[in-house]
């Protein structure tokens, strides 16, 4: 608040004496320019109190969302019943389809209470197949909506796909957080046709 003063323009200079001072209006001297002086102090005084108030209130405010990227590890597991093949991890860390066949898995998120989920993005490449990637908030008694889904079906690939504020909201004790991903169609037999590079999600909190 450095930047607020307040420096009083009336000063009460000279003093009226008992019996030989008039009551005078007009004049330098008189009440008019006295009453004047001091209204215009209190105004300034209340421009003054005005920008303090601000100020508190500025302070008071509560900080601002904080917008940071959780990058995931691109672990998918696969359930026992499962058909479909599992991804493979690539020398780079990578999710790759196993050439020649296709692949499904989830990964199961463990979020911070609270924090609202923005937008989820996926990076990585296909040819001739496409990659399904699935963000999905799954209800402790049963039932699950998806937040997000990003489709790759192009070398390369990098998404971002919006979510929906009133559905992003991480609740830990009413939901399960889960990304799936699956390969739709038959990769080529001798190369690797389809992988996951990146998932990140953006959250505010």
């Amino acid at each position: 608040m450095g930047d607020i003063s307040y420096t009083p323009t009336f000063q009460h200079v000279v003093e009226y004496r008992d019996g030989e001072d008039p009551v005078r209006a007009e004049g330098p001297n008189g009440f008019n320019d006295r009453f004047h002086a001091i209204e215009s102090d209190l105004a300034q005084l209340s421009t003054v109190v005005a920008a303090i108030d601000a100020k508190l209130d500025q302070l008071e405010a509560p900080p601002a969302a904080a917008t940071r990227q959780l990058t995931l590890p691109l672990r998918f597991l696969t359930s026992t019943t499962a058909v479909l093949p599992h991804w493979d991890t690539g020398p780079n860390g990578t999710a790759e389809a196993t050439p020649g066949r296709s692949a499904s898995g989830f990964m199961n998120l463990v979020l911070p209470d609270g924090i609202l989920l923005k937008s989820l993005r996926a990076a990585g490449q296909t040819v001739g197949v496409s990659v399904e990637i699935v963000l999905a908030k799954n209800a402790q008694n049963g039932g699950s909506s998806t937040l997000a889904t990003i489709v790759g079906n192009s070398n390369p690939f990098d998404k971002t796909e919006p979510i929906d504020p009133a559905q992003g909201l991480v609740d830990t004790n009413s939901f399960g957080y889960t990304i799936f991903a699956t390969v739709s169609g038959t990769t080529a037999p001798n190369t690797a046709t389809a992988s996951i590079s990146g998932l990140q999600l953006t959250v505010s909190s």
